[in-house]
């Protein structure tokens, strides 16, 4: 997590929250993340002049941190993000035991942050140092794609994880966000995000933000029958980013015509269809707001991968399959169940006998197959027993 603190105000203070998540690094504004209260030990808004100890729900066996807790705890999709992640669980039930430990704060020493070696043992990909990373030597540039795959994010192209972007604002958990670039960035140049913006979400099980050039609703998305308001005064070239989803997918749309330079309130509401959850937004007058882009992605669990064998050979486990998808993750475990070890994505042709050669640990026992839709939501794995 990175905490933004303003230059010339009190240190105590922040004006919003980074946390790298495994497609990018996602900002949360103060007043929609959680705090820690240290008087009572439970959970309070972020306020100005508040307790200052912003939470993080840090995945289950991943370096991957969240601003709200994950209901699910299997390795399966967190419906309530609006986006598939690949993790276990972060209910955030139990906090790490240093948190008030002074000692835990330890110095790296000069050159930690861009040291040459590889931060996830023998894994592939590697996972560089900060200072390598594209993302960190130009966060501006990069667009993380695969959430997988680290490789993506050292690529430079359009800004995802970008100062400027909006859709550094729009990560897992936010539910809806209204953005401005321009006085965004004018924003984030002067140091103005502590002061109140002019437009407001509004949506039920979401904590609302809003700042010159940005309004933010973090929190559960929206579900077929749920609504949102955007109320308020935004410029013209304020677009508003909005996803919703059901149990088997998930839509995401950009408006760009709000209507809303004089004032005015626009209402989002998700609609069940028979294709799946679909957005309808309309303004005060009754006029339907045509989406300027929408996606849609399939969360159902793709079939699980058939005919595994896992042999030993010397220091690699070759791995046989057959997969419907066009990604398979493998991952070497010390037992059946649990004791997993790195796991690595591989793209292999559907429907075709796989042939694929993983690295070997010493403590593999068992090499666990599992297939990702086109969403990325990973199948019930096929766990084998290796032989040799």
């Amino acid at each position: 997590m990175t905490v933004a603190v303003p230059a010339t105000a009190d240190p105590s203070a922040f004006d919003f929250v980074a946390i790298a998540a495994h497609e990018g690094v996602y900002r949360y504004l103060r007043d929609a993340v959680i705090c820690h209260d240290p008087a009572s030990g439970g959970e309070t808004g972020c306020t100005a002049g508040g307790p200052q100890r912003p939470k993080v729900f840090v995945a289950d066996g991943t370096h991957a941190g969240y601003p709200r807790g994950c209901r699910k705890l299997a390795f399966v999709y967190c419906r309530q993000t609006g986006m598939p992640l690949p993790e276990k669980g972060f209910d955030g039930r139990r906090a790490w035991g240093a948190n008030d430990d002074p000692a835990a704060l330890k110095p790296f020493g000069p050159g930690w942050e861009a040291w040459g070696g590889n931060w996830n043992s023998q894994a592939t990909p590697r996972v560089n140092s900060p200072a390598r990373q594209g993302r960190h030597r130009a966060p501006w540039q990069v667009h993380c794609t695969t959430r997988w795959s680290l490789a993506e994010c050292e690529r430079a192209s359009a800004s995802q994880a970008g100062g400027e972007g909006c859709a550094a604002w729009f990560g897992p958990f936010t539910a809806a966000t209204v953005c401005d670039p321009a006085a965004l960035r004018e924003a984030l140049r002067t140091g103005t995000l502590g002061a109140a913006g002019a437009v407001r979400i509004t949506a039920d099980g979401a904590a609302s933000a809003s700042v010159p050039g940005l309004a933010q609703a973090v929190g559960d998305v929206l579900a077929p029958g749920q609504s949102l308001r955007v109320d308020g005064t935004a410029t013209g070239p304020s677009a508003l980013l909005v996803r919703a989803q059901d149990a088997g997918g998930i839509v995401h749309a950009r408006y760009d015509d709000l209507g809303l330079a004089d004032g005015g309130v626009v209402t989002v509401t998700a609609i069940a269809e028979r294709a799946g959850v679909a957005l309808r937004a309309v303004d005060e007058t009754g006029r339907v707001l045509r989406a300027a882009e929408q996606t849609r992605e399939l969360t159902r669990r793709p079939a699980r991968p058939s005919r595994v064998q896992a042999r030993r050979r010397g220091g690699r486990i070759r791995v046989t399959f057959t997969a419907r998808t066009g990604q398979v993750a493998i991952q070497p475990q010390r037992r059946r169940v649990g004791g997993a070890l790195s796991a690595t994505t591989y793209t292999v042709r559907p429907g075709r006998r796989g042939t694929v050669s993983v690295p070997a640990s010493r403590r593999a026992r068992y090499v666990s197959v599992v297939a990702l839709g086109p969403a990325g939501v990973p199948s019930r794995p096929l766990v084998v027993r290796m032989r040799g």
